[in-house]
């Protein structure tokens, strides 16, 4: 147990040890000041090695410091690269399974792998079954291990193969082929499942337009006539063949099936194949038109024909086009006609600018005007006189020779209009050439000129009559018109102008005198009774039907 301190100690003492306290504590400090350097003389060696183990032992102490600091470095570092062993270890133990696993199944998967170029000798030989079949196998693959990036890229490629499958098929559809072809490719391409089903026939129907168009620019020949008949003829076999082959392919039963396309708007596909048809007609007739004007008249009988049968036989597929050919060939009939009454017309203006009649006064005696016949289309003979005449008659003959064979009945109006304008351009050349070089002229010239007046007027005119009574007989027209034929008669509706072509030249035709008179009531009554034998034939017909 300790004494008391030296606090306590020092409260108790008195006043006199207070004073010599500080003496004792100076000579205890001695004390122990020479205790210690006698210790300290004594032990020097002793302290010196303390201390020098001491500096030593705080050195070593900061090195190890150090040491262990660098060690818990380097054992984090050492701890990372375990662990990026362990990772790598564990990938390059995955990948020695897999290459494990991949040996094992080295067979099936070299197999797979040349699915692509197996696919592609399919496609390429044309064996589309096994293609397909393929296909579908791929297909199914890739939904099952699809996230796989070999799977992927297998896919792909069969993908790549079927789209030129796809093109194969189309090609073949584009060349000549037989219905039992087209059938297995519209099967193949069904089962690709690429197009819809209004697609699908569009498609069909394009590939063989393309086909057809190639086979018709394929067409050479230097004669229009053997190349309009050519396009008739292959247009005709080729789109009996295409309909035949589309009605055979698709399903035609339901006229109001409608099918949703592809951007959800509904296709009435029973209408896909009367538009095309339709199309190809309107290419067919734009050909005509372009190739008839070059064709001569005397062949375009043999096209109307062709093609009448053309638009006849297609009647049985529900697309008799017959209609659309009958303007055509009308337009034609009446150009053509239109064109030789033209050159008939600058003929007879430039024979008769070139013409003498002073030299045809002395060269010819007084002519005789012999009336001309209602039933020949030939002019009459005393036109010979009056050559600027004859060579219009001639010249008239070319355009109704192009429509003696068959006359359209629907121009029937428009060629009286034709030829009545034609004569009364020639009366106004006539006029025209009186006020010329006949004015002035001797009164013999004068008096022939008068005389070819009249020749115009009896024979001129009343050639071209007959010739459009004989082409067009009035029994024809009845038909054509709803008329009968007393109504025509009276209506004269089958004469040309007469009096708006002879009123240019009245000046110039005298009266008619009684024998001409008697002639010409004759004719009519002739006339009379051909028309009344006309509608006596017709009405037994009619009866006869009935």
């Amino acid at each position: 147990m300790s004494g008391p301190s030296y606090e306590e100690s020092i409260k108790n003492f008195n006043l006199k040890e207070i004073l010599s306290e500080k003496n004792r504590l100076a000579e205890e400090k001695r004390i122990r000041t020479d205790r210690l350097q006698e210790l300290a003389y004594q032990n020097y060696e002793i302290f010196i090695r303390t201390g020098n183990a001491l500096d030593n032992a705080d050195s070593e102490l900061c090195n190890l410091t150090k040491s262990s600091h660098n060690l818990s470095d380097h054992l984090t570092v050492l701890s990372d690269r375990c662990h990026q062993f362990s990772k790598k270890w564990e990938h390059s133990e995955e990948k020695r399974r897999k290459t494990i696993l991949t040996l094992a199944k080295h067979s099936q998967i070299m197999d797979l792998l040349e699915v692509p170029q197996t696919m592609q000798k399919f496609v390429r030989d044309g064996a589309f079954e096994d293609a397909l079949h393929l296909a579908e196998e791929v297909k199914k693959m890739e939904s099952k291990i699809g996230n796989i990036l070999v799977a992927q890229k297998i896919y792909k490629e069969v993908e790549e193969q079927r789209l030129a499958m796809l093109s194969s098929l189309i090609s073949q559809l584009r060349g000549p082929i037989q219905l039992s072809q087209c059938i297995h490719i519209i099967g193949y391409l069904r089962r690709l499942e690429v197009y819809s089903e209004a697609e699908l026939r569009l498609k069909f129907l394009q590939s063989r337009n393309f086909w057809l168009q190639s086979t018709l620019d394929s067409i050479q020949s230097d004669s229009s006539y053997q190349l309009v008949l050519q396009i008739i003829q292959l247009t005709r076999q080729n789109l009996f063949d295409i309909v035949n082959q589309y009605r055979a392919l698709f399903n035609l039963d339901d006229p109001l099936l409608l099918i949703e396309g592809t951007h959800g708007n509904c296709v009435n596909e029973t209408a896909i194949l009367p538009q095309w048809l339709s199309y190809r007609i309107r290419i067919f007739i734009g050909k005509l038109k372009e190739i008839l004007p070059n064709i001569p008249s005397e062949s375009l009988d043999t096209i109307v024909y062709q093609c009448m049968h053309f638009g006849m036989s297609f009647g049985r597929k529900g697309a008799d086009f017959r209609d659309q050919l009958v303007s055509v060939f009308l337009t034609i009939f009446s150009d053509k006609f239109t064109e030789k009454i033209s050159k008939a017309k600058h003929i007879f203006k430039e024979n008769l600018e070139n013409w003498d009649i002073q030299e045809a006064v002395r060269s010819v005696s007084t002519p005789a005007t012999i009336p001309q016949s209602t039933e020949s289309l030939s002019p009459s003979s005393s036109l010979v006189a009056y050559s600027p005449l004859a060579e219009l008659c001639n010249a008239f003959v070319p355009a109704f020779n192009d429509i003696r064979i068959s006359p359209p009945l629907a121009i029937y109006n428009n060629i009286l209009n034709i030829l009545s304008e034609a004569l009364k351009f020639a009366a106004d050349q006539l006029l025209a050439f009186y006020r010329g070089k006949v004015a002035n002229a001797s009164p013999e010239a004068k008096d022939f000129f008068q005389l070819m007046c009249v020749e115009f007027r009896d024979n001129v005119i009343g050639f071209l009559e007959s010739s459009v009574g004989l082409l067009y007989p009035a029994q024809e027209v009845s038909k054509y018109s709803g008329m009968t034929i007393m109504e025509i008669q009276n209506q004269r509706s089958h004469k040309l102008d007469r009096t708006g072509i002879t009123s240019i030249l009245a000046e110039f035709l005298p009266e008619l005198t009684t024998e001409e008179e008697e002639v010409r009531s004759q004719e009519k009554e002739k006339l009379e009774e051909n028309d009344q034998t006309m509608i006596e034939d017709s009405e037994a017909e009619t009866v006869g039907k009935e």
